[in-house]
């Protein structure tokens, strides 16, 4: 199940900006590995990249095993980021292998590669331009330095400072023992926080929170209640 489910990301997760990424980077690569001094051999690019999609696969097992399925959004999270990194790894094995290799592939790419060092700077402005087009047309939304500045130009990120710095003031004061905040009024989506929570019982948060800050009790209480 894992071996399937990994192979689905792969599949799905390699697509045009992943791509245009890795024409962007080759180059250096190919310098890289063909640098003085580097004597690795890149020996078995195919048994090289079933043993590293297999080592990918392992990460999804364990909650596989659990319960049938990939695990959460943080699970999700870790197999997208580790999906990129073992695809670079990759990439530069197989042009390890590709720059060793006597044929005339190897010829062409050695002739490809002088031209874009000849001329890098083009280059990379070409297939930069490439990528921030095509990220600008499907993923701006998404893209960490727009949100940031959607939270600072929208306000966001100013009120919930300004909340905070409410909070940090009565948590700093050594005559309040029982605290009681209300929630806050915004969340900025790039600012990776754990709040304090208002549900009833134990909370973690709120206790350690407490603990740290010498209070009795922190409690969280929606204004209507």
């Amino acid at each position: 199940m894992s071996l399937v489910r990994s192979a689905t990301n792969v599949y799905s997760w390699t697509n045009v900006k992943v791509i245009l990424m890795l024409i962007l980077i080759i180059p250096f690569i190919w310098k890289c590995v063909n640098r003085e001094g580097m004597e690795w051999e890149f020996k078995y690019p195919v048994l090289f990249t079933l043993l590293t999609f297999g080592l990918y696969a392992s990460q999804s097992a364990p909650t596989m095993y659990v319960d049938g399925t990939t695990g959460g959004g943080r699970m999700a999270a870790i197999l997208y980021y580790s999906y990129h990194l073992w695809l670079v790894g990759n990439v530069i094995y197989w042009v390890g292998w590709l720059s060793r290799r006597e044929n005339k592939l190897q010829k062409i790419l050695s002739r490809l590669q002088e031209v874009c060092s000849k001329y890098l700077i083009f280059y990379c402005a070409i297939v930069g331009m490439l990528l921030s087009a095509l990220i600008y047309k499907t993923d701006l939304r998404e893209v960490t330095g727009y949100r940031a500045y959607r939270d600072w130009r929208q306000g966001w990120a100013q009120q919930y400072a300004a909340e905070w710095e409410e909070r940090l003031e009565v948590l700093h004061d050594e005559t309040i023992k029982d605290v009681v905040f209300e929630p806050l009024t915004v969340y900025p989506e790039m600012i990776l926080y754990t709040d304090l929570q208002d549900e009833q019982g134990y909370i973690w948060v709120n206790h350690d929170c407490a603990d740290y800050y010498e209070k009795n009790s922190i409690t969280v209480i929606s204004p209507q209640e």
